[in-house]
């Protein structure tokens, strides 16, 4: 290939990866960019998942909203989203915590190995500028580190989630009906069907600097 590489971190090396769920993963994030949530979704607004139902919940916010940036920043629970917020510069949240990001960039931010092998499955893209790279961003940071494979276990079954509800956003008049939405769904992840429990916040409750949340 010809193209000159940032070398983003390897998802092809992650422990116990396989191209299944690679697979899985670049198809259900050409599927989510597709929709283009960051048109109606306030980037303040916390989308709450459990996954699986019952476990510590993660905290995801839509990214893209200002026109840059398009993707989902992932936070382990509400206190580290929380020091993100209230820190006085973003060289302070990388300091103190690390998140999953989700980002969609053209093929050259992509680890090579990740680029040909995408290529070579010929999975989808929404389009050149919007190959989908996934890291974990912060502590050591502010460096980009691989995310493990439970991290990507976790955002497969969020993505099939967060398909399902702006899908239904995107088949309505176009008006979101996803604030205030909670609901346990069934979603179909490459190692069969499970359930996902997603929480969006109300329209009115946004994050904000200095707030009290609960640790999740």
């Amino acid at each position: 290939m010809n193209d000159i590489f940032f070398n983003s971190p390897s998802l092809l090396a992650v422990p116990g990866i396989s191209n299944q769920l690679l697979g899985s993963l670049v198809r259900l994030a050409a599927e989510f960019f597709q929709h283009s949530p960051w048109l109606s979704f306030n980037s303040d607004l916390p989308i709450e998942i459990r996954y699986p139902p019952g476990a510590q919940s993660r905290i995801a916010v839509v990214m893209g909203s200002a026109g840059q940036a398009f993707g989902l920043s992932i936070y382990d629970n509400r206190g580290d989203i929380q020091r993100v917020y209230d820190a006085r510069t973003p060289l302070d949240g990388f300091d103190q915590i690390s998140w999953l990001a989700l980002s969609y960039d053209p093929i050259h931010y992509l680890a090579e190995e990740d680029a040909a092998t995408i290529k070579e499955h010929g999975w989808p893209i929404a389009n050149e500028g919007a190959y989908p790279v996934i890291t974990r961003v912060g502590a050591p940071g502010p460096d980009l580190h691989a995310p493990s494979l439970a991290d990507l276990e976790w955002l497969e079954a969020a993505l099939c989630g967060f398909n399902e509800i702006f899908g239904e956003a995107d088949a309505s008049d176009g008006v979101p009906r996803y604030y205030g939405y909670e609901a346990t769904l069934r979603i179909q992840t490459y190692r069969g069907f499970r359930d996902i429990q997603i929480k969006v916040a109300a329209e009115n409750d946004t994050l904000k600097p200095g707030a009290q949340h609960d640790q999740g």
